[in-house]
């Protein structure tokens, strides 16, 4: 009698429609699942959630690439230009908008020296967010967009980092 109903309940979990589910709160690393052929901007593209797959494998192709405009670019393994090793996205409690994104850049895999590294990408992130405030704290690079606040933190292992905000 136990196993007649439990082969029922697993029927009816089979049965149910796979509907993606969207997440309530996200903190992970994440990987591009479908690339961006409409060119949607990156508060969108991260709306859907079809578009983006949680991943801890270090081996997948970072991907989140931008243009001047702000659009997303289809460059595998690239964050403003750059190969990251990862990408943290972190959505709001309510729903799928992102609250922030941190990637995390090695000066070994861009080939570009720490420093120069946070200037080429100071560039990069200014482009993003638009016309850019700039402050200078601790080291950082903070940069103040329309959407989101861009701040690129130099590690003492010779990493950077940057982190949107809105």
């Amino acid at each position: 009698m136990k196993f007649l109903l439990l082969l029922l309940a697993g029927a009816f979990l089979f049965a149910a429609p796979n509907l993606p589910a969207i997440p309530q709160t996200v903190g992970g690393i994440f990987l591009n699942a479908s690339g961006n052929p409409r060119r949607l901007p990156i508060e969108d593209w991260f709306k859907e959630p079809g578009h983006w797959q949680l991943s801890t494998l270090p081996q997948v192709p970072w991907i989140m690439g931008t243009v001047p405009t702000g659009r997303m670019l289809n460059d595998p393994g690239q964050v403003f230009g750059f190969t990251a090793d990862n990408v943290t996205v972190n959505s709001s409690e309510t729903g799928p908008e992102i609250i922030s994104v941190a990637v995390g850049f090695s000066a070994d895999k861009t080939k570009v020296a720490g420093p120069d590294l946070l200037k080429r990408l100071s560039r990069n992130v200014a482009a993003f967010t638009g016309a850019p405030e700039v402050r200078l704290k601790d080291g950082d690079l903070s940069f103040v967009g329309k959407e989101y606040t861009v701040v690129l933190k130099e590690w003492k292992s010779g990493a950077v980092t940057a982190t949107l905000k809105r």
